[in-house]
């Protein structure tokens, strides 16, 4: 028998009791009158506990959907195979955008070799695209077009180099190049100009780690290991309480 059960028997218990004795009491009674309070006090109880019981059971109604809704949309088979494209995508995308780190500062930004770094990147996200969403298509996609832009400017000064008629033109495509080429370093600054780090890679994986809840999830880690650990202590302080409770009464005796 559960405890709502035991409450309504009780309620009902004083229901019956007070109503035979209101009804066997003498009209208008002394007796009659102390009858009938528990009597309209069981009525107003019952209201009571049905109330509670209603707010209790839609109470555990909500529960369970948000549970329901939890199990469905994180721990569903097709949440745990998005979840795990997403950091086979983020790997592969930030392994391939750290060589083109490589190749800018080991080449230098007058080079056409980022486009083939701006190839593999868009080769991975095509091969993942099914997988993406839209927020992290527009993380990565700056990053995409800078090494682009570097690489295009790269391929033009070289097309044009000794031709003075487009001499104008190619100190606009190596001013942008080389300013592209600072954003993704992070210089924070480039011939007096202020840069933010938008484009660094810095950026971009910190963009990756926001989709994936890198962090969050080390800190979740984190917390349920602190309070295991933490569970653990006071059990770990009982147990050695018989072994020195003796030791500690004998020493105080003696």
């Amino acid at each position: 028998m559960t405890q709502r059960h035991k409450t309504y028997f009780g309620i009902g218990g004083i229901f019956v009791i007070s109503g035979a004795i209101f009804a066997v009491a003498r009209p208008e009674g002394l007796l009659q009158l102390l009858a009938g309070l528990p009597l309209v006090g069981s009525l107003f109880g019952l209201l009571v506990q049905i109330l509670r019981d209603q707010a209790a059971h839609e109470r555990a109604m909500l529960i369970q959907d948000a549970q329901n809704q939890f199990v469905l949309g994180a721990s569903s088979h097709m949440a745990n195979i998005a979840f795990d494209k997403h950091v086979a995508f983020s790997e592969a995308y930030v392994e391939e955008a750290q060589k083109s780190l490589c190749t800018l500062l080991r080449l230098g930004p007058t080079d056409e070799e980022v486009l083939k770094h701006t190839r593999n990147l868009c080769n991975i996200r095509n091969q993942f695209i099914v997988w993406l969403t839209d927020d992290v298509e527009a993380g990565i996609e700056p990053f995409e077009t800078a090494l682009r832009s570097i690489g295009a400017n790269a391929g033009y000064v070289k097309a044009i180099d000794g031709e003075t008629k487009e001499g104008e033109e190619r100190q606009k495509a190596l001013t942008s190049m080389y300013n592209t080429f600072a954003k993704i370093m992070a210089f924070p600054e480039w011939q007096g100009e202020k840069l933010t780090d938008e484009l660094a890679i810095k950026t971009l994986v910190k963009k990756l780690r926001r989709v994936l809840g890198t962090e969050e999830l080390t800190k979740m880690r984190g917390a349920l290991v602190a309070k295991a650990v933490g569970g653990l202590q006071p059990q770990a302080q009982q147990q050695a309480v018989p072994h020195d409770g003796p030791r500690a009464a004998h020493s105080a005796r003696a």
